[in-house]
C-alpha cells in the first residue's frame, strides 16, 4: 500500500488496541511505538481516559508528544503540558445530568482537566483507580464543580445493568450531548459533536498535516470517526465486523501485538526504494 509512505502521524486507541485484556502492552507493540517515534512519526494516543491515565497505561513506551483525552474534548502537549484544546459540558447540562444521576443513584466520575472527582466511594471508584493509576477525589457533592464545566462524565454501575440502561434511556432526552456506552457497565458523556476523529483533525491541522498523512488504529465503534478522517485506517482482529468493514486492513488482535504489525508494515513500506 503506497499510501503508507505518506504517514507522519499515527492516532491509536488504547483499550483493545494498544492494550490487551489485562491492560498491558504486548512487548512487540511497545517496541514498534519506539521504532516509529525514532523514525520521526508522531504517535498520538486517543482515548476516553484522562491524560494522567493514558500516561499510566502507556508507561512502557512514553514516546508520544501529544495526548487526545476524553474522546477528543481535551488535547495536551505532553512535553510542555500546554493545553491545546479544552471543550466542556456546560453548567446547565451538568445540572440536568447530575440531577438525573442522583435519581438513579449511580456513581459519577466528573473529569475536568487532568483530574477527576466523585461523590460515591466503593467498587466503581476502585475500578476507576485500578485502570487510571490513582483514585478519584471524593467530595461531599459535585455541585461546586459545575460552574467550571466538565470534559467528561462517566456513569458506572457494576451489577445493576437495568438501572444503568434506565438512566441511559432517560439521558437521551437531554440535548447537546454525546452519550455512549463504553462498556456494559459504563456510559460516557461529552459535549455534542466531539469525537476522537474531531480531536485527530484538530491536531493534524495544528501540525499542518493532511488526512493522507495520518494513520488511525482502533477496535471499536468510537474509533470509527478517526477512521473516517485518516488516510489509512486499521482495525484490530478483535474488532466487530461492522468496524473492520470501515477500515483499509486488519491486523492481529491486541493480545497478539497487532499494533506492531501495522507499524512494522508502515516502516517496511518506507524502506522500499521508490521508482
Amino acid at each position: 500500500m503506497e499510501r503508507l509512505n505518506n504517514i507522519q502521524l499515527i492516532g491509536t486507541d488504547l483499550d483493545g488496541t494498544l492494550l490487551n485484556k489485562a491492560g498491558t502492552m504486548h512487548p512487540a507493540t511497545a517496541q514498534a511505538l519506539r521504532d516509529a517515534a525514532e523514525a520521526g512519526i508522531h504517535i498520538v494516543p486517543a482515548s476516553a481516559r484522562p491524560p494522567f491515565g493514558i500516561e499510566y497505561a502507556l508507561k512502557e513506551a512514553l514516546v508520544f508528544d501529544f495526548i487526545i483525552a476524553y474522546n477528543g474534548t481535551y488535547i495536551v502537549d505532553r512535553t510542555s503540558r500546554k493545553v491545546l484544546l479544552d471543550l466542556r459540558i456546560d453548567e446547565e447540562k451538568l445540572e440536568e445530568l447530575l440531577s438525573l444521576v442522583r435519581r438513579f443513584n449511580l456513581y459519577t466520575g466528573f473529569y475536568v482537566g487532568d483530574d477527576y472527582f466523585a461523590e460515591i466511594d466503593g467498587a466503581s471508584a476502585a475500578s476507576e483507580a485500578y485502570y487510571l493509576g490513582r483514585p478519584p477525589k471524593i467530595l461531599p457533592s459535585l455541585d461546586p464543580l459545575i460552574r467550571q464545566g466538565a470534559n467528561k462524565l462517566i456513569i458506572l454501575e457494576m451489577k445493576d445493568y437495568d438501572r444503568l440502561d434506565a438512566f441511559g434511556e432517560a439521558a437521551q432526552s437531554l440535548n447537546g450531548l454525546e452519550i455512549v456506552y463504553s462498556s456494559r457497565r459504563s456510559i460516557e458523556i461529552v459535549p455534542q459533536g466531539v469525537s476522537k476523529g474531531t480531536g485527530l483533525r484538530f491536531l493534524s491541522d495544528m501540525l499542518s498535516l493532511s488526512p493522507d498523512q495520518v494513520m488511525a488504529i482502533g477496535d471499536n465503534f468510537n474509533d470509527v470517526p478517526m477512521f473516517q478522517f485518516a488516510g489509512v485506517s486499521v482495525a484490530m482482529k478483535n474488532a466487530p465486523d461492522a468496524v473492520k468493514e470501515q477500515t483499509d486492513f486488519t491486523v492481529r488482535s491486541s493480545e497478539e501485538g497487532g499494533v506492531a504489525e501495522a507499524i512494522n508494515r508502515l516502516l517496511e513500506q518506507r524502506r522500499i526504494p521508490k521508482g
